[in-house]
């Protein structure tokens, strides 16, 4: 499946954006390009935000990649290697940053883990990595990262989510926040460490 370059929300118009720091934000599984927009609101204010619609339709929304049946690396190769494309055109920013939430937070650790370099910074909200073998490249850059998951979450299995931590520990710069009263979702007190994270990131 193909990404659609003009099913992407902007938060900025196009004559408004050079110059500012650019975050790609990939929303979850069953989401469209405006699941985020609320949580996007919240960021600061000169952040140009784009999120792309995921290609993969599905009967309550749009799905980033489906699974193969080993449900190993590879399974969201093709959408990964798309978005890095495309965003080979998205010049003229000061700074680069992904966040993913759930299904788009595995699919914003892919993009990392295959183009160390790219992004600045990255945020993973209730999501998993796909993959987390030892990665020396990523190692070696370690971005800083921010990692949030609710202790209530029942869609992503407890040793997913624990692996994911380790795996982020050992290749970023990790700040890592909990939610003991958070299931699979994202509210107002982890929308607002998020920003906080990224201010910080802005500003260093």
């Amino acid at each position: 499946m193909k990404l659609d370059e003009s099913a992407m929300a902007w938060s900025v118009p196009a004559g408004e954006r050079a110059g500012r720091p650019f975050l790609l934000a990939l929303h979850g599984h069953n989401g469209d390009e405006y699941q985020l927009a609320p949580a996007s609101a919240e960021l600061p204010r000169d952040l140009v935000v784009v999120t792309p619609r995921a290609p993969y339709l599905e009967p309550g929304g749009w799905s980033w990649f489906e699974l193969n049946e080993a449900g190993g690396p590879d399974a969201a190769a093709s959408v990964t290697a798309q978005l890095l494309s495309w965003l080979d055109n998205q010049t003229g920013y000061t700074s680069y940053g992904v966040l993913g939430l759930s299904q788009g937070a595995a699919m914003a650790m892919s993009l990392m883990r295959a183009d160390p370099h790219r992004f600045d910074y990255g945020l993973q909200l209730s999501g998993f990595a796909i993959d987390t073998t030892p990665d020396a490249a990523l190692a070696a850059v370690r971005p800083a990262m921010f990692s949030a998951h609710g202790d209530l979450d029942d869609v992503i299995p407890a040793a997913m989510v624990a692996d994911t931590s380790r795996f982020l520990r050992e290749h970023t710069r990790l700040t890592e926040k909990r939610y003991p009263n958070l299931g699979h979702a994202i509210d107002p007190v982890e929308i607002a460490d998020a920003a906080a994270f990224v201010r910080a990131q802005l500003v260093g």
